[in-house]
């Protein structure tokens, strides 16, 4: 599809009856086409099956419905420096958590160590979405244990975050690593290596989820309440 082709797809879909509380939601000042999410699916799928390499650099990031179909590209790139450029390419126009998730990542056990420094140096940008796309990488190493570790030391260095979209992501994080790597991440919460917002988000989470037991909720509520109240 050609730019044209694509903006006039996006036009044929649009809904701008739906514009303000679809933006009550997203927070984008980005000017929107406001289009269903299948629809911006559909057409990346499309892309995919052209030369999406030719769409990748026309770097069209007009509209926000341009950010998602762009991620959603992108996170088929499997050549790790195609990948890298393109991501840094997309980070300066992201401005809302949904651009930031549209991404998907699919890291491989060799790559570990490269898409880690990736996360490493996103998670200490200045950026507030570069930052949330930092941690949302880290739930790609929640499969092995070494890296798990490696992420909680990042995960360390947020504890002083003041910004709600990467705290919320923080939250996210813990309570994937809990489900996954339960022993490991309730000594995490344990010691005190994470802000009180992120804690009650964490343990909310936890407690919201149906795979953590019962048992394992009452505990995290309580040391929770200890925390808090221990901070008063």
């Amino acid at each position: 599809m050609t730019k044209e082709e694509i903006e006039a797809e996006l036009v044929r879909c649009s809904n701008k009856e739906k514009e303000e509380w679809t933006r009550n939601i997203i927070r984008t000042s980005q000017p929107m086409y406001v289009v269903k999410t299948a629809d911006l699916k559909r057409i990346a799928k499309v892309i995919l099956n052209g030369n999406y390499l030719s769409y990748l650099e026309t770097e069209n990031f007009e509209h926000y419905e341009n950010t998602i179909i762009f991620a959603k590209v992108l996170s088929k790139v499997k050549d790790f420096d195609l990948f890298t450029k393109y991501l840094y390419k997309y980070i300066p126009y992201i401005d809302n958590w949904a651009s930031c998730d549209a991404l998907d990542f699919d890291i491989k056990d060799a790559e570990m160590d490269r898409y880690y420094k990736i996360a490493q140096n996103l998670i200490f940008d200045t950026r507030t979405y570069a930052r949330r796309i930092g941690v949302l990488m880290l739930f790609e190493f929640l499969k092995n244990n070494e890296y798990t570790i490696k992420s909680f030391e990042l995960i360390k260095k947020l504890k002083g975050e003041q910004e709600y979209y990467v705290n919320m992501c923080v939250a996210w994080y813990l309570c994937e690593a809990f489900i996954k790597q339960r022993d490991m991440t309730l000594e995490f919460l344990q010691s005190n290596y994470v802000n009180n917002f992120v804690l009650a988000k964490t343990v909310s989470k936890c407690r919201d989820s149906f795979r953590v037991t019962k048992e394992d909720k009452e505990y995290l509520k309580n040391m929770k309440d200890k925390r808090l109240k221990s901070t008063i």
